[in-house]
């Protein structure tokens, strides 16, 4: 991105192509579209780390450009990711989890590894890896506990990570599935979606937290099918439960809150993310997070 197009923008982080040659206003652009001095970071084609505007200048419009600087610093711009980990901090002794869609997992790996609010809680449920079942994904920081994908379409994939530091006991939970003689569409339910399982221990309670992605085009019928197959099983289990991913329906739009009231009157799974919050660019809300009743999320 050019600076003059992202003028009137403003970003967590940027990386600014920096030159002696530069006009002081066009630096002045590129510097103050980051809205703290943590995430600025300069770079040029000659690893030459001196900064060369304002130093020993005084004019009109260079004290503007400094009094400019110094309100910035003084009303900095309040980010989500600031929020999240103010959350983190404060509940330091709560189990953290971010669920999220990557479209594919090796492209990101990096990203996720230097993001700082993704390194801060215990566990990454993902969905989109695009990777196959003997894969060995790698996250800086982070084991990889299970994942899971179908054979016959390269999209999906699901995976759970959990935090180096994270002092919890987690295995890999081999889900039970529920058959049917009377409706073969149960079994044809695995054509639909993946979805993986982890068995999680921390600080003295057990919890099982699955993963899952649905593909897109599959009806609500289908839906419900995949969720019945792989969930049902586990339906008023004492075991808290969390199902978190991409669910590929958008719940914000009237008529599709149907799947909620499945999830709670058979799977007795509530709604902890907020339907009317998007999750996507496009608006949509897709992504969700259910857990059992008598447990309670951020």
């Amino acid at each position: 991105m050019t600076v003059h197009k992202s003028q009137g923008g403003t970003f967590s982080e940027i990386v600014f192509s920096y030159e002696s040659c530069q006009e002081q206003q066009l630096v002045y652009v590129g510097l103050s579209r980051v809205t703290s001095i943590d995430g600025l970071y300069l770079t040029n084609p000659r690893n030459n780390f001196k900064f060369h505007h304002c130093k020993n200048v005084s004019s009109p419009r260079i004290d503007a450009l400094r009094t400019e600087l110094q309100r910035l610093s003084n009303h900095r711009l309040r980010t989500i990711g600031d929020d999240i980990m103010t959350e983190i901090t404060s509940n330091s002794s709560a189990c953290t989890l971010i669920s999220m869609n990557v479209q594919s997992l090796n492209a990101h790996s990096l990203d996720i590894s230097t993001d700082r609010v993704l390194t801060s809680v215990n566990f990454l449920a993902i969905s989109e890896t695009w990777l196959t079942n003997n894969s060995n994904p790698t996250i800086a920081g982070y084991d990889c506990i299970v994942l899971e994908k179908r054979d016959d379409t390269r999209a999906g994939g699901v995976a759970i990570f959990q935090n180096t530091t994270t002092s919890a006991i987690t295995l890999s939970h081999t889900i039970k599935k529920f058959n049917s003689s009377d409706d073969q569409a149960l079994d044809e339910a695995d054509h639909f979606g993946d979805i993986c399982a982890a068995e999680i221990s921390m600080m003295g309670t057990n919890m099982l937290l699955f993963s899952l992605y649905i593909s897109p085009g599959t009806t609500l019928r289908q839906k419900k099918y995949f969720l019945t197959r792989n969930l049902i099983m586990y339906a008023r289990l004492a075991t808290p439960i969390i199902v978190t991913g991409d669910f590929n329906i958008d719940v914000s739009k009237p008529g599709n809150d149907e799947l909620i009231s499945f999830m709670k009157t058979y799977l007795f799974l509530d709604l902890a993310s907020d339907p009317t919050q998007a999750t996507t660019l496009g608006g949509s809300c897709i992504d969700l997070t259910f857990c059992t009743e008598h447990w309670s999320l951020l």
